[in-house]
């Protein structure tokens, strides 16, 4: 049931995030920034999942598949426990839907070894590898990831 379950998250701040990042203005980013910076903050206090308002099993959700590049994405779009899976782009018939698992968290390492003065992965290796993603997908949702990304990197 954990690996199928879905956090609900029905804050009002998750929707104004979706729709600064809809803008793709520098203005809207640097919002983003803070507001990321501001939940770093409060995680560090209120340890994860400080937005999520509980858990729910979904059936359709149930179904979906990871890649660590998604053609679809989970929302929460009017603050309630209702879901959606919305399409990131066009799917092609027959064409799978899938979702990150990870909702994009990791795509730099977070090993300490790794990272110079909180920047970018200092291994490019690393950072092209997805090694945290892989990491924590093979810990918390007990698979190797075979997606494009991950097996398309040499």
């Amino acid at each position: 049931m954990a690996l199928n379950a879905q956090g609900i998250g029905t804050s009002a701040l998750e929707s104004y995030q979706r729709h600064l990042r809809s803008l793709g203005s520098e203005e809207a980013e640097a919002v983003l920034d803070q507001i990321d910076a501001l939940d770093e903050q409060i995680e560090e206090v209120s340890g994860p999942f400080v937005l999520a308002e509980g858990s729910g099993l979904y059936v359709l959700h149930s179904k979906l598949n990871h890649s660590c590049e998604p053609n679809a994405e989970i929302r929460f779009p009017y603050n309630d426990f209702r879901l959606q899976v919305v399409a990131l782009r066009d799917i092609s018939p027959g064409e799978e839907v899938v979702i990150d698992y990870l909702q994009g968290e990791g795509d730099c390492c977070d090993d300490e070894e790794d990272i110079e003065d909180d920047g970018p992965c200092s291994s490019e290796a690393h950072h092209n590898h997805g090694y945290w993603r892989k990491e924590t997908l093979k810990r918390y949702y007990l698979f190797e990831c075979s997606c494009p990304r991950c097996v398309g990197k040499k």
